[in-house]
């Protein structure tokens, strides 16, 4: 049993010690450099400070140096701290005074010289130079799962900003049971678009390295000109993606996959806000090789603790509509006691397939309506009635506008209260009245 995420970068490094293992925009490591790297830099460490369980604040460029430091302080039985020197001066004052860390890592960046007046800093290259030969008795291999692995702080959005603390074994969960769920291939490439002071990052650092595969960081720039970011995605053979929905957004607002389309993508998850149906369609109708997946979770439980993949119409299709699933329903409900005939199952095919494709221009329809209701206060069974009901106003002119609001109406108030019922009346009669004028 694994204690210390260390362990996936050591027996990555002993597996396939000369597949790149982190690489950036102007540099590249194999798992054997990145292994021996670490374990000077980390060996050095400890000599330096003479801790143990002890933050070290690592100031923040976004390229390998950044992980090479993380893991030297996992290395020297300490708990890593990313920073970023960008922020205001008060900000960082208050963070370090919370953590009144043992040191400051820096690989070429700084902060304000007030602020670490009594804090040791201490350069990557200073360690690289004075590192001794790694013991045996590694300081990593004495600590606990339970011992902390990082600290990163909340942005302070909602309030003061407040360090959240995680260990190692809540990590190494996370990672194994993302592993079950989706069974990432051996040598998977990863496209980090998140600051590794973002617990988005947390996924692809970690998760690359249980599968010997590549962790490709991408500059922020690159999400200003999607041309370049998708000729790099391509270039690197960048397979999955764990990124924020804005970045997701970012691509499909520009149109971006006109020109160029990402060759190799398997894997596209997302978290962090709503996601928007107009982008997850313009991703999957581009991409519909691609698994997509929604990912849900604090980062107090270490990222994420649910998560729903996204099905295409076909996909909805083949899973619900096959006779064992109507056996199986039936049980339940009498209604699907009864398996469609040829017709009502091709009315339900162009029905489901028709709704998904004009997904965003129905929920337009319903937000237009929707009078002093904002679409997330519209409760997802009404919103679901309300788009099947609107298509076949729309697009199915063999089933009677009065047919659809009722049957919508009345299948409504079977699983919403009564003034939900009369909510979703009033919209698509709204519907109606504006097509009739």
């Amino acid at each position: 049993m694994k204690i210390n995420v260390l362990s996936y970068l050591e027996a990555s490094a002993a597996r396939v010690p000369d597949r790149v293992c982190w690489a950036d925009a102007a540099s590249a490591l194999t798992y054997r450099e990145a292994w021996t790297a670490v374990c000077e830099m980390g060996a050095a460490l400890s000599v330096r400070l003479s801790t143990v369980n002890a933050p070290v604040c690592v100031l923040l460029r976004h390229d390998v140096t950044d992980l090479l430091a993380f893991f030297s302080v996992v290395y020297s039985g300490n708990f890593y701290v990313p920073i970023d020197p960008a922020l205001p001066a008060v900000r960082l004052r208050s963070m370090l005074e919370t953590l009144k860390p043992a040191a400051v890592m820096t690989a070429g960046v700084g902060i304000d010289a007030e602020l670490t007046q009594d804090i040791p800093v201490i350069s990557q290259q200073a360690l690289r130079a004075e590192a001794p030969i790694p013991s045996a008795a590694a300081p990593w291999k004495q600590r606990k799962d339970t011992d902390l692995l990082y600290v990163i702080f909340t942005s302070g959005s909602t309030g003061e900003p407040k360090g959240v603390s995680i260990c190692h074994r809540s990590v190494i969960d996370m990672v194994e049971q993302f592993m079950r769920a989706f069974d990432f291939a051996d040598g998977a490439v990863w496209g980090n678009q998140a600051p590794f002071d973002f617990d988005v990052s947390v996924k692809d650092i970690f998760l690359s390295l249980r599968v010997g595969g590549r962790l490709e960081i991408l500059e922020k720039k690159l999400f200003s000109f999607p041309k370049l970011l998708l000729e790099r995605l391509n270039e690197r053979s960048v397979d999955t993606i764990i990124w924020a929905v804005p970045a997701l957004k970012i691509l499909a607002r520009l149109h971006a996959f006109q020109t160029l389309r990402p060759l190799y993508l398997k894997n596209i998850m997302f978290s962090g806000e709503v996601m928007p149906p107009k982008t997850l369609q313009y991703w999957m109708q581009s991409i519909p090789q691609a698994r997509f997946v929604n990912l849900y979770g604090p980062t107090e439980i270490t990222c994420n603790c649910t998560y729903h993949i996204v099905q295409s119409a076909d996909e909805v299709l083949e899973s619900e509509l096959n006779r064992e699933r109507f056996d199986e329903l039936a049980q339940e409900m009498p209604v699907y006691a009864q398996y469609p005939n040829e017709k009502q199952e091709t009315y339900i095919k162009n029905l489901v397939r028709g709704a998904f494709a004009h997904g965003p221009e129905l929920d337009d329809y319903i937000s237009r309506y929707a009078v002093g209701w904002s679409f997330e206060r519209i409760p997802r069974m009404a919103a679901a009635i309300m788009r099947t009901a609107m298509y076949e106003i729309l697009y199915m002119p063999d089933i009677p506008n009065a047919a659809a609001i009722n049957a919508a109406v009345e299948l409504t108030k079977r699983y919403e209260p009564q003034e939900v019922a009369a909510f979703v009346n009033g919209i698509l009669a709204k519907l109606v009245e504006e097509r009739s004028e």
